[in-house]
């Protein structure tokens, strides 16, 4: 029996990057034979239409401009030089962009972004060579080549973009990965305000006899009301774009907003006042 793919990755990883040459040259071999699969998500509702990067190599300026006709996010850097053109998409709690090399395959970069931390935006070289010294020492071993490596070479390696090797794997190459601080600037910050994924809008976080919400996409919600003792007092479930809850019930006080997606196992809570 085949131990799991996240416990082989994590595995393979973990020896690759004890035995990682630093300052490496060598040709980049691994490439996905297509796009991360999935709906594509709007950069500038994520990280504003312009922000700021600071690492220990200093600070990067960066601008997103959406392009609705493709769906497309146009980044660019400090001098307006294009760093990258292409979709971005979100599985569970990581964005991915992806990009063809010279012999037209995909290099894929995972970002994660928690308020005012980011890691990982747009290091496709970095990334794709973390996942070359894993998959170098997985092509050269003895055991069996797992099914997500499609062919192997010497000079190729052809990689599946199915979601959930993209997650597993990449959830190893995020670990070796530092946090940098996030500064959104420009005219994007007051609409980034907002720093919740799944829920677009609030009817208000002063709660009456009511309390609508809106979420950012039309998908199968589940929707809890807990109080201060983590008690469920209220639960809603809906496949839907827009629900109404009904509070008028409820005793005054604080309780949580939970808003969750089974699907993707995404959830975020937002705190609530009942007047």
């Amino acid at each position: 029996m085949k131990p799991p793919i996240g416990s082989l990755l994590a595995l393979m990883l973990m020896i690759a990057c004890q035995n990682r040459p630093t300052g490496t040259t060598e040709a980049i071999v691994s490439a996905f034979t297509g796009p991360c699969t999935g709906k594509y998500v709007n950069l500038e509702k994520v990280l504003g239409d312009s922000f700021l990067i600071h690492s220990s190599f200093g600070i990067q300026a960066f601008k997103v401009k959406f392009l609705p006709k493709s769906e497309y996010n146009l980044v660019t850097g400090t001098n307006g030089e294009v760093l990258y053109r292409g979709p971005a998409v979100r599985f569970r709690d990581r964005y991915y962009l992806a990009k063809t090399n010279p012999d037209s395959a995909y290099w894929v970069a995972a970002f994660e972004h928690k308020r005012n931390l980011i890691k990982g935006f747009a290091e496709f070289e970095a990334q794709m060579r973390l996942i070359d010294d894993t998959l170098r020492f997985w092509t050269r071993s003895e055991v069996n080549r797992p099914g997500f490596i499609i062919a192997a070479g010497k000079d190729k390696i052809s990689l599946d973009p199915n979601e959930k090797v993209l997650h597993v794997l990449y959830a190893n190459v995020m670990a070796q990965l530092p946090w940098d601080t996030l500064e959104i600037v420009g005219m994007e910050k007051e609409k980034n305000a907002n720093p919740y994924t799944l829920v677009e809008h609030l009817s208000s976080k002063q709660v009456g006899q009511s309390l609508s919400i809106t979420f950012r996409q039309r998908k199968k919600h589940s929707v809890f009301i807990t109080n201060t003792l983590g008690e469920t007092v209220l639960e809603e479930g809906c496949w839907c774009k827009n629900i109404e809850l009904e509070m008028k019930d409820l005793p005054a006080g604080t309780y949580q907003l939970t808003v969750a997606v089974k699907s993707t196992g995404d959830t975020e809570s937002i705190p609530i006042e009942k007047k």
